[in-house]
């Protein structure tokens, strides 16, 4: 099963997480409730890429950058 994360990235090198280790359901249901998204998204429908203020990306916790969101 994949764990996701929530990112928050306001464009100026302080990138950090919000929520992680989230099923995609989660996801979803983060993105519906913060984000005002309708009741019906699934994953793909929600953001995930950079280009966006609040996306999702795979989480893994022995990845490069498993920074956290207190240390911005």
């Amino acid at each position: 099963m994949n764990y996701y994360r929530i990112v928050s990235d306001f464009g100026y090198g302080d990138k950090s997480w919000i929520e992680r280790d989230l099923t995609a359901q989660q996801v979803c249901n983060w993105f519906i409730i913060n984000k005002k998204y309708d009741e019906d998204i699934t994953l793909d429908e929600c953001p995930n890429d950079s280009d966006f203020t609040y996306y999702y990306e795979l989480d893994n916790e022995n990845d490069l950058e498993d920074w956290d969101w207190q240390d911005s």
